[in-house]
């Protein structure tokens, strides 16, 4: 679902995964995703004692049945564009953790739907994680407003309802 690529920021994850395992030992993460940096995360999770709690699946189609097997869904990016992986996560109900960069803060309502972490920053992310892994209530509600708001704001439907007011703007 993310390229292993140094934009992605997944080694800022793994750093706050001990964090969270210290808490919740039987928790476990899975990567989705393939790219040059796979090797090195795949050393790193070993260094730090938590390979057993990872699983990397190289790439994958099954996007949406991966998103339905997740409890939270986790983008540490460096920077972003539009992260549609977060789209996704958001419409299947997840509740998202993700770095406050370009993109990412334009789709994720802090508090709300997720939320917006310093990018960088593995205590950040290891708090966020370990507050909404305690809170069951706390990741129904922001996987149902996560929900609801892409499909208020970033559906098909609303997306050609914009654009035939703005081509209705230009032609008038």
């Amino acid at each position: 679902m993310a390229r292993l690529v140094h934009q992605k920021g997944h080694i800022w994850l793994l750093e706050a995964i001990p964090q969270v395992l210290a808490r919740y030992p039987g928790a476990r993460w899975r990567f989705a995703g393939d790219g040059e940096k796979r090797a090195g995360l795949e050393a790193r999770a070993r260094e730090l004692g938590i390979a057993h709690a990872i699983e990397f699946l190289g790439s994958r189609s099954d996007v949406q049945e991966l998103l339905g097997s997740f409890d939270i869904f986790v983008l540490p990016s460096l920077w972003e564009g539009f992260p549609n992986v977060l789209l996704e996560a958001m419409a299947s109900g997840l509740p998202v953790i993700a770095t406050s960069v370009e993109g990412s803060v334009e789709l994720v309502v802090e508090g709300e739907t997720g939320r917006l972490v310093p990018r960088e920053d593995a205590g950040a992310l290891a708090g966020a994680m370990l507050e909404l892994a305690g809170d069951a209530g706390l990741r129904l509600r922001m996987g149902s407003s996560g929900r609801k708001r892409v499909e208020d704001h970033f559906s098909l439907g609303k997306q050609v309802m914009e654009f035939e007011a703005l081509f209705d703007r230009f032609l008038a």
